[in-house]
């Protein structure tokens, strides 16, 4: 057994033993480990060679082998390394693939000049993945590549050369860097092309040629007239040796083509429009350098040309490629560098260029065509350096007369471009073009030309002859010689030559001529007729006399028989003949004739469906003719009108158009010729009135069977819509089975014969039928499409046949709406609209089944159609709408419009609501695509525009009529729909138009609300002590309440309504509410709602008011009202008292003096606090209505859920406003009542907890099951509770916050003092947490289930949102010791779930609560709970020390593998694919940043030597992805602020990147993530982008390595440099000046070692020093640190070898480098390393250190043989990366 074939024998030089092998490295290089590694880092090649080294020394092994194999002769061993070198470099770093360019520039020169164009191929295949892995380190590179590289991409093979320019392209992808690559070294490009040109055969001898190549060239090279059998390949090896000298010389063609074309391309370049440069005073010193290397490539380009004579010899070469490339080099000169010709190089020039139609092979004509067309042009005097008639005109006519040698189709067309050019003096003009068309003409049937080549011929022959009569005055100067030379023209050439041969010169016509069934004999007599007459062609050819009664019966007789009778290839022109015929005498008699005779044949016959398709197959043709031929002089002002209409024409259009079930093309010809109507301008009709009325009656009843046959019930009821009361109503519509056929007939005459329909009256039934079935069959059509998703494919195949006519209507219909309407009449386009307005209103009220939202937006779409096509003003526009707005039975339900503005609907409307929702749906999307302003308002402005997001026009308008206030109340009233709702679809745009242009406007829609609310007198469900929320706003049920009080809310939040309309608005509520000693009930029982709006503006600010006042109280609006009201409630009994049915006027009046005092409970877990300031007399009422309800507060306990409803809502005002005044049995009775509440809700949360963790761990498995019950469990039946608990909730966070409750007097005796004050406050946060975690466990237990059962827990707080944010808020503000004793609880609990489990289940919730979120987040980056959270249940201890085995010899790295806890983990370890791919603002791309936060919260709260946190690094860099920092920049728009601009403050820099770089800063300075997470949600691009930015920053303070490996990898320059420019303006200035702190505050406790720090020069310098040795290190820090590495520097040693100088260097570098933390910690390890070096400690033989420098772990896995110790962390990438699990040392089995 042998090696295979390929592998490489061991060498004698080459070493058995890695002892030998290390002797052969070069002195410099001890200090490198195995595999070029020092610690875990590479070691650049620079660093540990020499120069004296071999060629190969520095380059790997396997790469060097197969570029020695490169060298071989034969083809086959060329492919295979050049395919295994290929493979490699795919597989090899950059670094390591630059070590071998020197060597592959010198084989790649070599390769490209293989005969094989399989080797050619391959090789610029390799150099693509060169470059490609290579990058940018391929600049240095370029001088000896770049010559070769440019000349192979114009090699003659196309693979080859496609190869070549990919390879070009991938290096330098974009066209401006491959440009001004060529320019720069352009030098050197030109001096390849030159040696190339200087090649001999003898310079490229190659023997080695395989069998297949030799046998290839044997017949290129072999003589024609003895053909070889291609499988006889012995017989190609025996004439090898005579083929090889063939094939040298096949090769230097190969390089001289294509040499000569890249030179000619270099040269286009060098010119191209690219570099010109306008001025040099602006420009910058890149494109400085440019047009210097520009300047000398042209000056190169001159010598070169100069030297070879403009390689003129070359166009004599036998090779054709050769003499093409060498004309198109010599255009390139011509065209670029003219002034380099001299009159001394012209004369040669002109000689071979303009001599060259001597040329023979096609292939070169192109080229030569070019060349003598651009030196004639250029250079027009070149024709005087030569003998015209001898160099050029001989050797053309001889090139033309040949059929120009087979280049006819290229030739052909230049030849008038040559005449464009000829200089005239150099010709003599009487005989040239004769000679030339002569010569032209002698060569048009030589080698069997082509049809192509025909073409291509006669059209030249065109082009040239009428170049010749339009450019005669170029050769004569006066007019009568120009006559004269373009009548010579026409005589001698176009007579006397092209025609002679064709023209047949007949002197008679024979008489049975017409008999014929060829066209031409009759087209000959059409001829005659022309030019002679009709009876005079008839007497001479026919020998009839020339009288009007011979004629016409001649004519009868005769002519239309053989016109009519038969249909043959001659019809066409016999018809012609008929109407050639005609006779202006006898005109009548004649056509009457003719009409008879084709309606009689209509009718006669055994056949008549044949006969009837024949003859009026032929009556069309004869129709259009007669259509054409009217039409053509009718505008003549000499010509006479002639009556075309017959009766017997109008039957047989009535018959034809009736025709069932015949429906041929040649019955639609006709009648669409004899009616006419095919454009604006065909106005003759052949037919009467009444005919015309009766062919649209047919055509608009064909359309009527087509839709009733419609599968849609909406199509049917538009058919029957547009048949109800008109005269057609009693129409009988029955289905055919020709109905698609019939339709399709019906569509080609309407398309026709659309214009007709203007002939009659537009607002005729007919008419208008027939446009609005149009319209809907049109709108069936895009209803097809649109919702092909909701139909099944059985359906669509039933529709097939159907929708292939309605797409054929659209078309016809966008004909209709480009061309018919335009000029359609106002009265006609008013009746159309008001149709299809009125149609639609009632399709909106249909229940079609369909998908509502799109079948709205397409009702929307067909509406704003109409406007566009049919109004014309916006008053048309308005009239519409008010059609389309009118009443009717469904709308609209709430409100209608009336003469004195609005009226109220009081009739019961809830069957029609449905109906109703539906039309405000529709009504919404008119808003949103046509504006409030037009739909609402009603504004007519001098130019319609949309109002989505513009400013409203100040302009003159007219509200008066159109304006629809009851419009936007009844929008209001309907407050939800369909794909909407009046809080975002409405409310916004009111509220613009109300600012910009009609503040009246809100006082009617208001006027209308308010009068609403009176009259249905409903009261709400607001949490009137709450800031109405438009959440809280969807809770009322009385839709007229609701309206107003979302109005009323947005016109006050947004300043449309200032002070004095509230209050206003206020005394206008005052006078309703009371009407002398009665009260208004209705009005009392909004006016809770409505205060909680207004009591906000009209609260009493102390700083307002005058300091003189005495009573600055009395000021105030709302103080009289209040204390009335106040003492109004006093007077009825208390609370405890009240019973069931009682009190319904008292709870109103109680709910009244609540509205009066808010609570402002903010957001973003801040407290609640209250909201006005209140008089002494109003807090005295105030306290002594809340004294008289705690009289028994037991009782308290067991009455109403109202009345604990209300006592909670005056617990929480009281203690706002009056807990100053509170005594102990005040606040014992307060706290009582609250921990009471919150308990209670506790216990049902928890209850539903254990019901969900039952469901799922000892549920039912069936899934639907378990789904229900947990549905069950979580839903909240009665919300009373809830209600309770969130009061107590307030009010508890009232009291909580001591900044609330500080004494102002010191004698007044509170519990805050008392011990059971703290046992209270702990007791109600241990509540409170239980509540959170019970809801959380809920989740995180359902999540264990299914997604579903997780969801449905998520979506039951979303109803008690409030309640949720108090509670979260209360969690994240409360202290470690509770949170601690909750989680105790928790484990105690035994839920199948735990707290931290829990806990994330929030944080990565499906349905995402953003205040819970928060809370947990909160508590699971605690310091005190960080650990659990990070870490699995079983692994919250760390071990710092290493397993006692790790020193055995068995490599076990388990010990050291982190876990981390699956909810995490899961995240941190996505793939990058999974993770870019996921939407920027998807769940789950936000839940792994999220993940990301905790993880480095954690890891910046460790010591920066921690164990836990030397592991948790170690995890980042093994597990995670390093892709989610792209995820990161996805967020940050890096490249809208990196312009071009030169002065940075031009750049103005985007929201989201200045978010991002705040974000970073303070995540720099604070070393958390909590504030960003904090406002999160809900996600926007600014918070994501502020989110990433302190992502970024603390990843830069905790893992610099980890993100300089990231950036490193960056292949996108501009990407990079914009990352680079951001962290060095934002993050770098601080991460610098922490780690010199850091540096400077370290403590390295040995007198042996210092350490000192430049802030100025951002340098650290180290010191160290033993007995007599010692050296400085300077550490200097980058601008961009930590993405640049920081640079390393020996400033002093003293007593230390070189070797062990740069091993102490290259030790510092690697331990800063790999370092994950602080610069202080790197420089404490390395020192620690120096120590044990120092102790005798050995090194690890593969890192050459002793500490480790990513685990910092010591050398102690030992080889039995030789006794080395290894790290283990070293020796497993030695094992992995070799593939052998041998000793590195001594090779033994380890």
């Amino acid at each position: 057994m042998g090696r295979t074939k390929g592998e490489a024998a061991r060498s004698k030089s080459r070493p058995s033993s890695s002892s030998e092998a290390a002797s052969l490295l070069p002195s410099g290089a001890g200090t490198v480990g195995f595999g070029g590694y020092v610690g875990n880092s590479r070691v650049d090649s620079s660093l540990a060679s020499t120069s004296d080294g071999s060629t190969f020394l520095d380059i790997d092994g396997e790469l060097a082998v197969q570029l020695k194999r490169l060298s071989r002769k034969d083809s086959t061993t060329k492919l295979k390394a050049l395919s295994a070198l290929s493979q490699l470099i795919a597989h090899k770093t950059a670094m390591e693939v630059v070590a071998i360019i020197p060597q592959w520039a010198f084989e790649y020169r070599k390769l490209l000049m293989d005969y094989s164009r399989e080797v050619r191929r391959a090789t610029h295949d390799t150099m693509t993945n060169l470059v490609s892995v290579v990058g940018r380190y391929l600049a240095p590179h370029l001088k000896p590549l770049i010559g070769p590289w440019w000349f192979s991409q114009f090699d003659s093979v196309y693979e080859v050369s496609q190869a070549a320019k990919r390879s070009f392209q991938a290096a330098f992808p974009a066209q401006e860097r491959r440009l001004d690559a060529l320019m720069l070294y352009s030098s050197e490009i030109f001096t390849c092309i030159e040696e190339n040109l200087k090649l001999t055969p003898q310079s490229l001898s190659d023997k080695g040629n395989a069998s297949d190549e030799l046998e290839e060239m044997h017949q290129q090279h072999l003589p024609a007239h003895k053909p070889v059998d291609r499988q006889n390949v012995s017989y190609i090896v025996r004439h090898s040796f005579q083929i090889c000298d063939r094939k040298e010389l096949a090769e230097v063609d190969l390089v001289l083509s294509s040499s000569l074309l890249a030179l000619a391309a270099i040269l286009d370049v060098i010119f191209s429009p690219h570099f010109e440069r306008s001025g040099s005073e602006n420009i910058s010193g890149e494109a400085k350098h440019a047009m210097k290397a520009r300047t000398k490539a042209v000056s190169s380009a001159e010598k070169l040309f100069s030297a070879h004579k403009y390689f003129l010899d070359f166009l004599k070469f036998p090779t054709p490629a050769i003499r093409s490339a060498a004309y198109l080099l010599v255009r390139s000169c011509i065209k670029n560098i003219p002034h380099s010709i001299t009159e001394g190089d012209m004369r040669p020039l002109a000689a071979a260029i303009l001599g060259s139609f001597q040329e023979k092979n096609p292939a070169c004509h192109s080229s030569m065509w070019d060349t003598v067309l651009l030196l004639t042009k250029s250079f027009p005097n070149s024709w005087t350096f030569v003998n015209v008639q001898k160099t050029i005109l001989s050797r053309l006519w001889n090139f033309l007369k040949n059929g120009c040698f087979g280049s006819q189709q290229v030739s052909y067309p230049v030849l008038v471009l040559f005449l464009e050019i000829v200089p005239s003096q150099a010709i003599t003009k009487d005989s040239f073009f004769v000679d030339f068309f002569q010569n032209f003409w002698e060569g048009r049937n030589l080698a069997r030309p082509s049809n192509a080549d025909r073409l291509a011929f006669f059209k030249a022959a065109e082009e040239c002859f009428l170049w010749g009569l339009r450019y005669a005055s170029r050769y004569c100067d006066e007019v009568d010689s120009i006559y004269s030379y373009r009548h010579t023209l026409v005589d001698d050439i176009l007579l006397g030559l092209l025609w002679h041969e064709y023209l047949q010169i007949t002197h008679y016509i024979p008489k049975p001529i017409l008999n014929q069934d060829s066209p031409d004999p009759v087209t000959l007599v059409l001829v005659a007729l022309s030019l002679f007459g009709s009876r005079e062609i008839v007497h001479e050819v026919m020998g009839i006399e020339l009288g009007t009664e011979q004629f016409l019966q001649y004519f009868n007789k005769t002519i239309i028989p053989l016109c009519l009778k038969k249909i043959s290839p001659s019809t066409d022109v016999r018809l012609d003949l008929l109407l050639a015929l005609l006779d202006d005498v006898c005109f009548s008699e004649q056509w009457d004739t003719i009409v008879t005779y084709l309606v009689n044949l209509n009718d006669a016959g055994n056949s008549p469906n044949t006969t009837n398709r024949n003859h009026v197959y032929v009556f069309a043709i004869l129709m259009k003719k007669v259509r054409d031929r009217t039409t053509k002089t009718i505008h003549k002002s000499d010509s006479s009108e002639i009556d075309w209409h017959h009766e017997l024409l109008d039957s047989l259009v009535v018959s034809v158009v009736c025709s069932v079930p015949i429906f041929e093309h040649s019955s639609v010809r006709f009648l669409c010729a004899a009616l006419g109507g095919s454009s604006e301008d065909d106005k003759i009709s052949f037919v009467s009135q009444n005919t015309l009325v009766l062919v649209f009656e047919e055509v608009f009843r064909n359309l009527m069977a087509f839709m009733m046959d419609s599968p849609f019930s909406w199509v049917q009821d538009a058919c029957s819509m547009l048949l109800m009361g008109g005269s057609y109503r009693d129409w009988r519509l029955k289905s055919s089975n020709y109905l698609l056929e019939t339709a399709h007939f019906t569509l080609d005459i309407l398309s026709g014969c659309l214009f007709c329909l203007k002939t009659l009256d537009t607002e005729s039934e007919v008419v208008q039928g027939i446009l609005s079935a149009v319209f809907i069959i049109d709108w069936e059509f895009i209803w097809i499409a649109v919702s092909k998703d909701q139909l099944d494919e059985e359906e669509l195949g039933k529709m097939e046949a159907r929708f292939a006519f309605c797409d054929a209507v659209h078309a016809f219909h966008g004909k209709v709406c480009d061309q018919f309407m335009e000029s359609f009449g106002v009265n006609g386009r008013k009746h159309l609209g008001s149709v299809l307005i009125q149609f639609i209103k009632c399709l909106t009220n249909l229940d079609n089944g369909f998908d509502s939202d799109s079948f709205i937006s397409f009702c929307c779409q067909r509406v704003l159609d109409i406007f566009k096509l049919l109004c014309q003003d916006q008053v048309e526009e308005q009239k519409l709408l008010d059609q389309l707005l009118c009443e009717n039975d469904s709308w609209p339900l709430w409100v209608t419009s009336a003469s004195t503005g609005a009226r109220l609907k009081t009739e019961n409307a809830s069957p029609q609501e449905s109906r109703n929702t539906r039309f405000v749906a529709f009504v919404d999307k008119l808003i949103s695509n046509i504006g409030f302003d037009r739909v609402v308002a009603g504004v007519i402005t001098k130019e319609i525009t949309s109002s989505i997001n513009h400013h409203f026009l100040d302009l003159s308008i007219n509200r008066s009529n159109y304006s629809r206030p009851w419009l936007a109340a009844e929008i209001l009233c309907t407050w939800k729909w369909l794909g909407g709702s009046a809080l975002h679809s409405l409310l916004p745009p009111l509220c613009e138009y109300i600012k910009k242009v009609d503040s009246s406007f809100s006082d009617s829609v208001f006027d209308i609300l308010l009068d609403g609310a009176l009259v249905h007198g409903s009261g709400s469900a607001l949490n009137i002590f709450w800031t109405a929320s438009f959440d809280e706003v969807e809770a009322v049920q009385e839709p007229f309440l609701r309206a107003l009080v979302s109005l009323l809310t947005t016109l006050i939040q947004n300043n449309v309504w200032g002070k004095e309309k509230v209050i206003s608005l206020f005394n206008r509520l005052l006078n309703l509410l009371c009407v002398g000693d009665a009260t208004n009930i209705n009005c009392l029982r909004i006016l809770p709602s409505v205060m909680n709006i207004l009591v906000r503006t009209l609260k009493t600010v102390f700083e307002d008011c005058g300091s003189g006042q005495s009573d600055p109280y009395s000021q105030n609006e709302l103080h009289q009202p209040i204390i009335d009201w106040l003492k109004k409630v006093a007077s009825f009994p208390p609370l405890y008292a009240w019973n069931s049915g009682d009190g319904a006027e008292m709870e109103d009046w109680f709910q009244l003096i609540v509205s009066c005092f808010p609570v402002k409970v903010a957001e973003r877990m801040q407290g609640p606090k209250a909201e006005r300031y209140i008089s002494p007399i109003e807090k005295a009422f105030l306290y002594e209505l809340f004294r008289k309800q705690r009289n028994d507060g037991q009782a308290v306990g067991h009455k109403l859920p109202l009345v604990q409803v209300l006592l909670s809502k005056l617990l929480v005002i009281v203690l706002a406003y009056c807990w100053e005044d509170f005594d102990q049995d005040d606040w014992k009775f307060v706290l009582h009542r609250l921990r009471f509440w919150i308990e209670s809700a506790v216990v049902m949360m928890e209850e539903s907890t254990e019901i969900v963790n039952d469901a799922v761990t000892r549920g039912s498995n069936d899934v639907r099951v378990t789904l229900s019950i947990i549905e069950n469990a979580v839903e909240i039946k009665d919300p009373i509770p809830m209600e309770l608990a969130r009061n107590a909730l307030v009010a508890f966070s009232l009291i909580h916050d001591p900044s609330e409750l500080e004494s102002k007097d010191s004698d007044n005796l509170n519990p805050l003092a008392n011990e059971r004050w703290e046992l209270f406050m702990d007791r109600m946060l241990e509540s409170i947490l239980r509540l959170f975690f019970s809801t959380a466990a809920a989740e995180a237990i359902a999540a264990s289930c299914c997604y579903e059962a997780s969801y449905i827990v998520a979506s039951s707080r979303v109803n008690h949102s409030q309640f949720w944010e108090l509670v979260a808020s209360c969690v994240v503000r409360s202290s470690s010791h509770a949170r601690d004793k909750a989680m105790k609880s928790m484990h105690i609990w035994g839920l199948s779930e735990g707290p931290i489990s829990s806990l994330y289940a929030l944080v990565f919730s499906y349905n995402p609560h953003p205040a819970l979120q928060y809370a947990a987040f909160v508590l699971l980056s605690d310091e005190t709970m960080a650990q659990q959270a990070l870490l699995p249940d079983n692994d919250f201890k760390l071990n710092d020390g290493i397993s006692n085995n790790e020193g055995s010899h068995n490599l076990d790295t388990s010990v050291e593998i982190l876990h981390l806890r699956e909810e995490v983990s899961l995240k941190l370890r996505k793939s990058p694919g999974e993770l870019l791919q996921m939407d920027c603002f998807a769940h789950d791309r936000v839940n792994v940043l999220l993940a990301w936060c905790l993880l480095l919260s954690h890891l910046a709260s460790l010591q920066s030597s921690s164990s836990l946190r030397e592991r948790i690094i170690q995890y980042v860099q093994d597990f995670t992805n390093a892709a989610v920092l792209d995820c990161l920049f996805q967020y940050i728009p890096l490249e809208l602020c990196m312009g071009n601009s030169s002065r940075k403050k031009e750049i103005e820099i985007p929201a989201e990147v200045s978010k991002a770089a705040s974000a970073a800063v303070r995540a720099l300075t604070s070393s958390s993530l909590v504030f960003c997470v904090e406002t999160l949600w809900p996600i926007t691009p600014k918070k994501m982008a502020s989110l990433a930015g302190s992502i970024f920053g603390l990843m830069l303070h905790n893992l610099p390595a980890y993100v300089r490996g990231w950036f490193s990898e960056i292949r996108d320059r501009s990407v990079s440099s914009a990352i680079e420019s951001f962290t060095k303006a934002w993050c770098s200035p601080t991460l610098v000046s922490n780690e010199l702190s850091e540096v400077k505050k370290a403590s390295f406790a040995d007198d042996n070692f210092s350490v000192s720090v430049s802030r100025s020069a951002n340098e650290i310098v180290a010191t160290y020093t033993k007995d007599e040795t010692g050296m400085d290190l300077v550490i200097r820090l980058p601008q961009s640190y930590p993405l640049k590495p920081v640079d390393i520097d020996c400033t002093r040693s003293l007593g230390i070898s070189e070797v062990k100088r740069r091993k102490w260097l290259m030790s510092l570098m690697s331990f800063i480098r790999n370092q994950n933390g602080a610069l202080a910690e790197a420089i404490r390890i390395w020192k620690s390393n120096f120590d044990k070096e120092f102790e005798g400690v050995e090194e690890c033989p593969i890192c050459y250190s002793v500490i480790h420098t990513v685990n910092h772990s010591l050398p102690r896995l030992a080889c039995k043989t030789c006794k080395h110790k290894f790290h283990s962390a070293c020796l497993y990438k030695w094992f992995s990366t070799s593939h052998k699990s041998t000793c590195p040392l001594c090779q033994s089995p380890f």
